[in-house]
């Protein structure tokens, strides 16, 4: 059974720099990984809405670079068909990355079957990324690899 981490922040760039950090010590260790999200599955709701009922774009004259939720109840079924994606993938051995890309993160947890949460590790990220070689992303990504060498991989080995 994979172990699954929730790579989650008001951020993305912090959650994506994470997500690169753990794959290249999972591939150290042959070790499969998969990544998943849910903004696939709300982009192709996002697209999918053509009355702008419960998305509108985040900027108008160029849709194409996102939305901004106006009828919160598309995150309960974003995070339903997430959960099945879950339920299909921890089967496998390895790790599964779970990238959250809206904060509201009590919801998706209040949504979350107990069965998707054994062996799982939740990483939180505060503070934005502002370069990839800036003293702060590099200690930020040290902590990452200590984190994931120390608890993670051992639990994926099992």
């Amino acid at each position: 059974m994979a172990t699954i981490v929730f790579l989650i922040s008001r951020c993305s760039r912090s959650k994506s720099e994470a997500a690169k950090c753990i794959k290249a010590i999972a591939k150290q260790h042959n070790l499969p990984v998969s990544h998943i999200s849910d903004y696939p599955i709300l982009y192709r709701m996002y697209q999918e809405d053509m009355q702008k009922l419960k998305f509108q774009p985040a900027d108008p004259q160029r849709p194409e670079l996102g939305f901004t939720i106006i009828d919160p109840s598309v995150m309960v079924v974003a995070f339903q068909q997430l959960q099945r994606q879950i339920q299909e993938i921890k089967q496998q051995s390895g790790i599964v990355l779970v990238e959250l890309a809206d904060d509201d993160y009590k919801l998706f947890f209040e949504q979350l079957q107990p069965e998707s949460c054994q062996n799982r590790h939740i990483l939180f990220f505060e503070a934005e990324l502002e370069a990839k070689n800036t003293r702060h992303t590099k200690e930020f990504l040290e902590q990452v690899k200590t984190y994931v060498k120390q608890k993670v991989i051992p639990q994926a080995l099992l």
